[in-house]
């Protein structure tokens, strides 16, 4: 019988399909992850059938991109809604799918979208391929990794020039795109996951994180959705070489990230980042690798990999990582696993254990709501009014209950406005009452 968000309950994966016949060998029937190039036009209903898997008893999870670069993993913030809408009708036409991620690497510089640009994504220059050779991706950019490289990058980086993905603006996005895929019948209850952040890349700094800290990035981003408007996240984490010993390495990076990790670890610097009040959030780390391109040996790094999550995962307390995913089966890049004998034969070792993550492992209690409650954010600043006087203003409320505004229907939730004399004392005017918005549980703004 399938399960109702059509996951997986072992921790192992690969990115792109093709290779899970390894896990089906193995009666392991793991995790298989999507990227998906959707766009942001919102009369565009393509979509895909991964039925073929999920019906199978796997995990799908797919990545939903507007572009690669340089369009944008999502696009710039006047056609967030646009975006929003695109996902809504990819998800509601798409079988086999309750499990999404909104975007990838948001802080990384090649990741930012060019406005306008409809450019055929190339090398930079001084990078050649032979013609029988993987496409070239951002992926190969030593920029990636910014923060490892201060001092050797080049003058020109790859995205610099464009207006970079804030906490807040991803934040926008997210919640809108959160409530088009929630809003399709048959959806309501998806996990939609907020999108990896790129491991020792400080290419996004802003006010509060001047020196771009891409943990504090994360964190900016969940502390600003808290638990009630977040489903889980995605991460990525690597190692610096194919020695198995890396994955368990403490290693810190140089100041000013001294207590960052530079191995595999880097991911338990995101998950202790996470909000008390988040950490029954499920987790998913969707690339893993070696940084370069997969070296054919069986050096146990993949075996140490999901045992190092399964170690943390047994850890009384610690928030659950559902899957931990093998960057890459196809041969789309340079670090594909497919045709690398010893690779697959450490991770057929791996698939022997038999990993799964804990259900129920930590279950805090999410933050107690009002039913309704609103909060006056700004507005127009009248102050007098002569008689017979018009005067128009814009104000801003934020809906922080727990409840659906409805603008019809049983309880609809009107605006309206109380008057006062200059001695304070309140004046009774007949009320006009203006119908609100649709608008979510602690969502975003209304306008009027």
């Amino acid at each position: 019988m399938a399960r109702p968000l059509l996951d997986s309950e072992f921790i192992y994966g690969l990115h792109d399909s093709g290779g899970e016949d390894l896990m089906r060998a193995a009666r392991r029937p793991g995790w298989i992850v999507f990227s998906e190039r959707i766009g942001h036009n919102p009369r565009d209903f393509g979509s895909r059938d991964y039925s073929q898997w999920s019906g199978d008893d796997f995990g799908v999870i797919v990545r939903l991109n507007n572009g690669y670069e340089p369009e944008g993993t999502i696009p710039a913030a006047d056609q967030y809604q646009d975006f929003a809408r695109r996902c809504g009708n990819f998800v509601r036409n798409s079988d086999g799918c309750h499990i999404w991620i909104i975007g990838n690497e948001m802080n990384f510089a090649a990741e930012r979208p060019a406005p306008g640009s409809r450019r055929a994504m190339r090398p930079p220059r001084g990078v050649k391929r032979d013609p029988d050779e993987p496409d070239w991706t951002p992926r190969e950019l030593p920029d990636r990794f910014s923060a490892l490289q201060e001092g050797r990058r080049s003058r020109r980086t790859r995205g610099a020039d464009r207006d970079p993905i804030t906490p807040e603006m991803y934040v926008r996005c997210y919640r809108l795109c959160r409530e088009a895929i929630h809003s399709q019948p048959g959806h309501e209850d998806d996990q939609v996951l907020v999108g990896p952040v790129a491991p020792w890349n400080n290419q996004t700094q802003y006010p509060g994180n001047e020196q771009g800290d891409w943990v504090t990035y994360f964190a900016d981003i969940l502390s600003a959705l808290g638990a009630v408007q977040c489903d889980g996240f995605a991460l990525h984490t690597y190692t610096h070489g194919s020695d198995a010993a890396l994955v368990t390495s403490d290693a810190t990076m140089e100041a000013p990230f001294e207590e960052r990790h530079y191995q595999f670890r880097a991911y338990r610097d995101f998950m202790q980042a996470v909000p008390q009040s988040m950490r029954h959030l499920p987790a998913y780390i969707t690339e893993t690798g070696q940084i370069d391109e997969w070296e054919d040996v069986n050096a146990g790094w993949v075996q140490a990999a999901y045992q190092e999550i399964e170690d943390w995962n047994e850890q009384e307390g610690n928030q659950q990582i559902h899957a931990l995913v093998l960057y890459r089966w196809s041969r789309h890049d340079k670090w594909y696993i497919d045709g690398k004998p010893n690779v697959i034969e450490d991770f057929k070792e791996a698939l022997g254990k038999g990993y799964k993550w804990r259900v129920g492992a930590v279950k805090p209690v999410p933050p107690q709501l009002s039913e309704y409650k609103a909060v006056f954010v700004q507005g127009g600043g009248l102050h007098a009014a002569e008689a017979g006087q018009t005067l128009v203003t814009h104000f801003v409320v934020r809906n922080e209950g727990a409840k659906l505004w409805r603008k019809g229907g049983k309880n609809p939730v009107r605006l309206g406005t109380r008057w006062q004399n200059e001695a304070g004392q309140a004046v009774f005017v007949p009320r006009r009452a203006t119908s609100a918005p649709r608008c979510p549980a602690t969502s975003r703004p209304a306008r009027r």
